[in-house]
């Protein structure tokens, strides 16, 4: 037995011989027994350790790919409502236009209607 699987165990002698409340005795049912044992769980903490390292960065990188979609999607949603009060207001331009040209276009069947009939000298107008 080397002086750290010594050491290890004197420490876990002495917290078994302290009264512990029941709360920690579930924990020290997981003490190691030999030193590959400690090893083990010592290569499993540092493991962890190295795993929720990486597992915030990843949550602070999705936080900020959140931020940078929210702020995409408001950037569409404006173009979007831009791109809709254009069209709007070309449809509306479109359509004033329309009206206009069907006035006027009505205005043209008006003068149609009224021909002068008979002789070309004459000016009377016919419905």
């Amino acid at each position: 037995m080397s002086s750290s699987e010594r050491e290890i165990d004197d420490w876990w002698k002495y917290r078994a011989s302290k009264k512990i409340k029941p709360k920690m005795q579930r924990f020290m049912s997981i003490r190691p027994t030999s030193s590959e044992d400690a090893y083990k769980a010592d290569k499993l903490w540092k493991q962890k350790k190295k795993l929720t390292a990486e597992v915030d960065t990843l949550e602070s990188e999705l936080k900020q790919e959140k931020f940078a979609t929210t702020e995409v999607q408001g950037q569409l949603e404006r173009q979007e409502s831009e791109n809709m009060e254009s069209v709007v207001g070309e449809l509306s331009g479109r359509a004033g236009a329309d009206i206009q040209e069907e006035r006027t276009t009505s205005k043209d069947c008006n003068k149609e209607k009224f021909r002068p009939t008979g002789a070309t000298g004459m000016r009377t107008w016919s419905l």
